[in-house]
């Protein structure tokens, strides 16, 4: 359910269906950014050959810790969003 708001302007796909974005939610920037790290954390986190972006590989023939950290920043920058929008709900 939560995916279905955070997904990049083209829609994510899923094997059943693809999700659209809420803009009137949520930010384009951190629709996109979120889109992203779903990528890259969901490539990383396997090991098969045939994934997209080949994260893994990436970061062994680089030997640099940049894009993990990137990721960090990004989920930070979610995070503080997240924050703003509930104390913003919490005061009315």
């Amino acid at each position: 359910m939560f995916e279905r708001l955070i997904v990049g302007k083209s829609g994510y796909r899923n094997n059943n269906f693809v999700n659209k974005p809420n803009d009137s939610i949520i930010p384009k920037a951190i629709s996109h950014t979120i889109e992203k790290l779903i990528d890259i954390t969901q490539d990383g986190s396997h090991k098969r050959v045939d994934l997209n972006l080949q994260i893994s590989e990436y970061v062994k023939e680089t030997q640099s810790p940049f894009i993990f950290r990137s990721c960090l920043y990004q989920v930070m920058d979610v995070v503080r969003w997240y924050s703003d929008l509930i104390t913003k709900l919490a005061e009315g």
